[in-house]
């Protein structure tokens, strides 16, 4: 469920450095993270994320790790094994959970693109707000 509204969000907040700060880097939100680190609100991003090459080096990177393939076959069932085994448990790190995390926020963000459109979004929000 987690990022499965994040095309709500996005329509109810329009302004393009919300992809750049939640790290939603794909064809859709391309546009957004050009006009965030060129133009003038580029000041509103927090300092990592103002260096696009910065921030493409440090999507990619999580996106190396935490992926389709080592969430679900790695990084879940140790993850899981560590709640049971003291050992594990010492070897885990905040970031593994964060990145495991992310993957799912990711996944709920495209499977909600996919669920609802961004065309269909805008028109059944529009309906929700003016009611």
């Amino acid at each position: 469920m987690r990022g499965l509204n994040f095309g709500e969000f996005r329509v109810l907040v329009p302004e393009p450095e919300i992809p750049v700060a939640y790290h939603v880097l794909n064809a859709g939100t391309l546009g957004d993270h050009f006009r965030a680190w060129f133009g003038p609100r580029r000041r509103y991003l927090a300092g990592a994320d103002r260096n696009p090459v910065v921030t493409v080096a440090r999507d990619l990177l999580l996106w190396a790790v935490f992926n389709g393939i080592t969430v679900p076959f790695f990084w879940t069932p140790f993850l899981e094994f560590a709640e049971r085994s003291a050992f594990a448990a010492g070897l885990v790190r905040w970031q593994m959970y964060r990145g495991a995390m992310f993957y799912q926020f990711l996944r709920g963000c495209r499977d909600g693109n996919r669920k609802f459109g961004s065309s269909d979004l805008s028109v059944s929000f529009n309906s929700q707000l003016s009611k």
